[in-house]
């Protein structure tokens, strides 16, 4: 057999290729072929699922490929809503760009898990290499003096061992920020009572802070009531000294002994003796009369504090009345801070405490649950199928190679050998002309 039944395109070349296609399968014995074609829906499925539809030969491996579709486009959903919970959570409301952006989410998450799926282990090729270079090595007739160099192939685990670990990765975070929001959803009631509290708290401070400041205020009106009717006394007192002071000079002088008598001097400290006793009984009058309202002013004061200080009061009610009601943060952060609050005030709860991981738990499983059945779902007839197609591709093309490097070696050789025989010939002919030159025959003699 010539070299060119190996080249590209020759007759082993093509034989290899038929035996590859894929209609070739749809003759194996013990295939179920179906009754008619699958619908547009059935075949979006096994789309989802990675499968070769050529490969699909039993009923079976048909429903669990569409069973496996099925569960992608749930993730997928499963991720695309739950994206939309979280942004709306985090956003407060809903936003245009909501749904959007969560669809992204999802179609991401679906073409994660279906490379994930379409990745396929063709093992070590390496068998199918030699054997290619054998059966190219006897169609060649001889030995070969140039090899092919070996193929370099393996079992190709490494982009699992960094693809799984990413998605497990990716699953994880998912299911924690995904699993909070579905936490949020799930404890509404008890958040929105929590934060309730928290409003009615911030609002009983508030009012509080305002009944200390009228009460701060109103005793601040005693006090300076008290000084004022303090002064008022002294200013009484003084008025009530003047005239003492006044009224025994008055007698010290009408009893004087070195001067005996009613005199000028003596009707001087009588008029003082009557202003100082018109003074002090203005001035009693004065205290009296202002320290009287003083204090009624000061009881009202104290009453109106005491009042204001007992919750249920009309003051205290009317103080609260007053004070604006607290509507309350209803943002992400408030909400996760209830949240926490509600979780910590309920900790000794089972419920409280395990749910939260039991719905983390269960969003992780049903992330990885295309990974889990591509690690764990064994090697099945379509597997096993895709790696036979996968190894007579790579003997054709094995083959391929081979044939077109012993065409370059024979064509290499033919160019060797016709400049060899070119060179021998123009050997030859020189020898021959020198053998028989006779052009010295011409030249003229001595």
């Amino acid at each position: 057999m010539s070299a060119d039944a190996f080249a590209p395109g020759g007759p082993a070349a093509a034989t290899a290729a038929g035996a590859a296609d894929d209609g070739a399968w749809a003759e194996v014995r013990g295939a179920e072929p179906e009754a008619r074609p699958p619908r547009a829906g059935t075949r979006f499925l096994r789309w989802a699922a990675a499968t070769d539809p050529g490969h699909l030969l039993t009923r079976s491996e048909r429903t669990r490929a569409a069973a496996v579709g099925t569960l992608m486009v749930l993730v997928a959903s499963m991720a695309a809503a739950s994206a939309a919970v979280l942004m709306t959570l985090v956003a407060g409301g809903q936003r245009p760009w909501t749904v959007p952006v969560a669809l992204a989410w999802g179609v991401l998450v679906f073409c994660i898990d279906r490379a994930v799926l379409a990745e396929t282990d063709y093992g070590d090729l390496s068998g199918v290499d030699r054997r290619a270079d054998l059966v190219t090595a006897a169609a060649a007739g001889a030995a070969d003096d140039h090899p092919v160099p070996p193929s370099r192939t393996g079992r190709g685990r490494l982009n699992s061992w960094i693809t799984y670990p990413l998605r497990i990765a990716l699953a994880l975070l998912v299911a924690v920020l995904i699993g909070e929001s579905v936490c949020l959803v799930v404890f509404e009631p008890e958040i929105r009572q929590v934060l309730a509290r928290d409003a009615g708290t911030a609002h009983r401070a508030e009012t509080a802070g305002k009944v200390d400041a009228s009460a701060t205020a109103l005793q601040d009106a005693v006090a300076r009531r008290e000084r004022q009717m303090a002064d008022n006394d002294a200013l009484a007192d003084a008025a009530a000294r003047t005239y003492t002071d006044a009224n025994t000079r008055y007698y010290q002088e009408i009893n004087n002994p070195g001067r005996p008598g009613y005199g000028a001097l003596a009707e001087a400290e009588r008029r003082k003796v009557t202003a100082a006793l018109a003074d002090r009984q203005a001035a009693a009058e004065r205290r009296d009369r202002d320290n009287a309202d003083l204090r009624a002013k000061n009881r009202a004061d104290q009453a109106t504090v005491t009042a204001l200080r007992t919750p249920g009061s009309p003051e205290y009610r009317a103080v609260e009345a007053a004070t604006p009601a607290k509507a309350g943060a209803d943002g992400w952060l408030a909400r996760e801070h209830a949240l926490r609050t509600f979780r910590q005030e309920n900790r000794h709860d089972p419920t409280v405490r395990w749910l939260p991981w039991l719905i983390r738990g269960l969003l992780l499983l049903v992330d990885v649950l295309p990974l889990v059945l591509k690690a764990l779902g064994g090697k099945t007839l379509h597997h096993r199928r895709r790696r036979e197609q996968a190894e007579l591709v790579r003997y054709a093309d094995r083959v391929e190679f081979a044939a077109a490097v012993h065409a370059i070696d024979l064509a290499v050789d033919q160019k060797l050998r016709r400049t060899r025989l070119a060179a021998d010939l123009a050997r030859a002919r020189d020898e021959r002309f020198r053998e028989h030159r006779t052009d010295h025959l011409g030249r003229p003699g001595p």
